[in-house]
């Protein structure tokens, strides 16, 4: 396919389109050199093996053979301390162990929405746990750090002909932008380059429509001289909806298009993570990046201290001129004799092969590194390098230091959660939309295994919100969390009940699912009054107090929803004004008859029962339009029934 002069791709259609596309990748991959040789060079840094390149064309199985043989043969071609892979790998496992966790937040404060985002956590968790997160997140945070920039990819896919949503690792030299329309780090379009077998482009059940595309399409075999004949390479590009046009998502090979369609989204099905957010540009700042000039001075300093080990370290003999030794008599026997004439014996001499200088100088480089990282040599060596007689808060606080150094990357880490959250939040909605109906399986509260629909949970974006979980907030440990809220407790921050609710561990949480179900019940009864719609007919909702709840905690509760109604409620007009008394009204009444409670023993128990079941007559009587089968109160002064 001959390539185009306009590379307006998005304004074309069938192959034009992707003539212009690929016009355009040309483009970028000429005006592009040194990226891509930055990208090269940044993955000979960490694997420490001499690649050809990134390109797809040329990072074939044949080219990674010759560079293994390259690097046996000459040993110069690897670095003898690899500062860039120790320091990637330790943070990575600092940081990406910890399984983030996203949690939905509702406006407003109702118990029933508390309650379906306790569930769209669940299921959250649950489509984290089915698209395998926490298993492929760590290879992008660490592309991440090699390349300043690490992605993932979010699609729609069916499994026994059921939609579920799937992420993958994008590799990040695979993708490109172009650099006038990314100068600022919001580019409108993203183009990416995959090489893939024909067969699977003929098995795909949209992209196999136009075998003629995928036919014609240049092989790998032509382009690097692989062995993989069938293979080719596989285009996709999107353009991102703008206020004024319609987006546009295009797949196709340079024999022709594959698919297309109109992207009607504002984002790329591409999240990204940035080790450093970059000043200008799109494509930020790595390790690898970082550590050039020391892993340079590294490698001139290890190779001296080599060269002179290989020089210096050798056993010399010194023989007298004239000394009449047998030579056949020097070998490495232990014990030998060698016979000699003459008046001198020889002198055996092992001078000192390297000069203490250069020993600590590479060790000042290797340590150098990792304070630019901003790690410790504890964290990468995992010994105490205080001393023994290091005292525990020494400890806590060389590590408290050590978390600040990086806490913006930390920051950038969880971000990149919640907005692979917000995909999955946005995906499911499309296709409960297709389809009615998203299940996810998915740990419920009791720890047993269970199916979530999306739809039945989902709540409109005005009334929640997705935040990330500060992972430092809490210890994560079970011993080091429970010795936290303890200390939050025992200075009065909490009480007992918000300390059983915080330790939010499996066998505990079960337990306590009991004894705070008073509170929740609470809860529940005061929100049903405090954020009631505004009924049409006049009748307001009211709740009367059960008799065998809480009071301390039912006085509590009431008068601080009294009190946030007061400062929270709008009352910009009379409608609103006489809404908000109502509601106030209500919750008063509540007080009340709570204070009235409190002063009045309890109704008697069944004694067939067990003691645990009130009697009939301690219980109000049923009927009639109130809450719960309670009598509606009659109208209050000042407020219309």
């Amino acid at each position: 396919m001959e390539p185009s002069q306009n590379t307006q791709w998005w304004k074309a259609d069938d192959d034009e389109s992707a003539r212009r596309a690929i016009s355009m990748i040309t483009a970028i991959n000429t005006s592009q050199v040194a990226w891509h040789a930055d990208n090269l060079r940044h993955t000979r840094m960490y694997e420490n093996r001499d690649y050809f390149g990134t390109a797809v064309a040329s990072h074939m199985v044949r080219t990674y053979s010759q560079a293994r043989r390259m690097s046996h043969t000459q040993k110069t071609t690897r670095m003898a301390l690899n500062i860039t892979k120790s320091c990637i790998d330790t943070l990575t496992s600092k940081i990406a162990k910890e399984k983030v966790r996203p949690v939905y937040l509702t406006t407003g404060g109702m118990i029933e929405r508390r309650e379906r985002c306790d569930k769209l956590n669940q299921w959250l968790y649950g489509q984290f746990d089915s698209a395998g997160v926490y298993e492929w997140n760590k290879q992008v945070f660490r592309n991440g750090c090699i390349y300043g920039k690490g992605a993932s990819k979010t699609f729609i896919t069916k499994v026994n002909g059921k939609p579920v949503i799937k992420s993958e690792n994008v590799f990040t030299p695979e993708l490109l932008v172009d650099p006038y329309d990314a100068y600022y780090g919001n580019p409108l379009c993203l183009y990416q380059q995959k090489f893939v077998t024909k067969d699977s482009l003929r098995s795909d059940p949209i992209l196999g429509k136009n075998s003629r595309a995928i036919d014609m399409a240049t092989g790998l075999s032509s382009l690097a001289g692989a062995t993989a004949h069938d293979t080719t390479i596989c285009w996709e590009a999107w353009r991102r909806k703008s206020d004024r046009e319609m987006g546009r998502h295009l797949i196709f090979t340079d024999a022709g298009v594959l698919f297309q369609e109109d992207w009607d989204d504002d984002q790329f099905p591409i999240d990204f993570f940035d080790y450093t957010r970059p000043v200008i540009g799109f494509w930020g700042v790595g390790i690898a990046e970082e550590l050039i000039p020391i892993q340079i001075e590294l490698n001139r300093v290890s190779n001296h201290i080599r060269d002179c080990m290989i020089l210096g370290a050798n056993p010399r003999t010194y023989v007298p001129i004239g000394a009449q030794i047998d030579k056949n008599h020097f070998t490495n026997r232990i014990g030998g004799i060698v016979p000699f004439a003459g008046g001198q014996p020889p002198i055996q001499a092992t001078p000192p092969s390297v000069n203490r200088e250069s020993l600590e100088r590479e060790n000042t480089l290797f340590n150098r590194g990792f304070e630019i990282v901003g790690l410790n040599l504890m964290s990468a060596s995992g010994r105490n390098t205080l001393g023994a007689s290091a005292s525990g808060e020494a400890i806590r606080s060389y590590n408290d230091i050590e978390t600040e150094r990086y806490a913006e990357t930390q920051q950038n880490w969880e971000d990149y959660h919640v907005r692979l959250a917000n995909r999955y939040h946005r995906t499911a909605r499309q296709i409960v939309k297709d389809y009615q109906h998203y299940i996810v399986s998915t740990a419920t509260d009791d720890r047993g295994v269970g199916s979530i629909d999306f739809a039945d949970i989902d709540i409109p974006e005005d009334a929640m919100t997705i935040q990330r979980f500060p992972q430092n907030a809490l210890p994560q440990q079970p011993g080091f969390r429970f010795a936290t809220i303890k200390e939050y407790k025992d200075e009065g921050y909490i009480d007992q009940d918000d300390a059983r609710d915080l330790m939010d561990i499996p066998d505990i949480k079960q337990k306590t699912r009991y004894v705070l179900a008073p509170r929740r019940v609470i809860e529940k009864l005061v929100e049903k009054m405090a954020y009631q719609p505004t009924p049409k007919d006049g009748r307001w909702l009211s709740v009367i107090p059960e008799p065998y709840m809480d009071v301390t905690y039912a006085l509590i509760f009431g008068t601080r929803m009294y009190n946030f109604l007061l400062l929270e409620l709008p009352e910009d007009d009379e409608a609103q004004k006489k809404a908000k008394m109502q509601r106030l009204n209500l919750v008063r009444q509540w007080i009340d008859k709570v204070n009235q409670m409190s002063q009045k023993p309890p109704p008697p128990m069944d004694p067939m029962a067990g003691g645990g079941t009130p009697t009939m007559q301690g219980l109000p009587p049923m009927g009639g339009g109130g809450a719960m089968g309670m009598p509606p109160l009659p109208p209050m002064a000042g407020v219309p029934a």
